[in-house]
């Protein structure tokens, strides 16, 4: 996004409920991920595990939840180059690839490892599991899931990460029911969000 679309109309109140909503629009996806955590976290929710998709598997960002929200993360990976503290050098998920492995255990794992996705603050190495496991919508394809629990079983990581589905039916809900961005329309910021929360609030 250009710099120039993520300006702020200057004559809006700062202290108005209508720039926060701005701000908190023009942040990175990342950034406001850590943010609502944060607004979460005076609440006490018992997490323990947090469970996002490949948009937000970044080393750093796994890292900050850790260590400023004390979260695991259970994640999708996405086939991009990281660096692997174990072998020093980049490492492309695409080249370890299990598919060479005839066998699969009955789960559909194919592999799993203990790998370095970097240091926290502190220069403690922080490691993870990766886990291959089998695409059923595509049988020759896998997928590749990372957990920074160490201490969870494969299966159990498998099973918490599907959890996640119940995500995806919510917002299929939202715009195939509830006509989510395309029974309204308008060119106030504002209106857009109440309506994405009048909407919210229905499911």
């Amino acid at each position: 996004m250009k710099k120039q679309l993520c300006k702020i109309d200057s004559s809006i109140d700062k202290r108005s409920i209508g720039y926060r909503n701005r701000k908190e629009a023009v942040q990175k996806s990342t950034d406001a991920l850590l943010h609502l955590l944060g607004q979460a976290k005076p609440y006490g929710f018992p997490a323990k595990h947090l469970l996002f998709d490949s948009w937000f598997a970044f080393p750093s960002l796994i890292a900050k939840v850790k260590k400023q929200y004390g979260l695991y993360t259970i994640c999708m990976l996405k086939d991009l180059p990281h660096t692997s503290t174990h072998t020093k050098r980049n490492a492309n998920f695409e080249r370890a690839s299990p598919k060479s492995k005839k066998r699969a255990c009955k789960e559909g794992v194919f592999a799993s490892a203990v790998v370095g996705i970097g240091h926290n603050h502190d220069g403690e190495p922080i490691k993870a599991r990766i886990i291959f496991i089998k695409d059923r919508t595509h049988k020759k394809e896998w997928l590749a899931l990372l957990s920074t629990d160490l201490e969870l079983p494969v299966e159990e990581i498998i099973r918490i990460y599907g959890k996640r589905w119940d995500i995806e039916l919510f917002f299929k809900t939202t715009k195939s029911f509830l006509k989510l961005a395309k029974e309204f329309q308008g060119k106030s910021y504002d209106s857009m969000v109440v309506h994405t929360s009048i909407v919210l609030f229905v499911i």
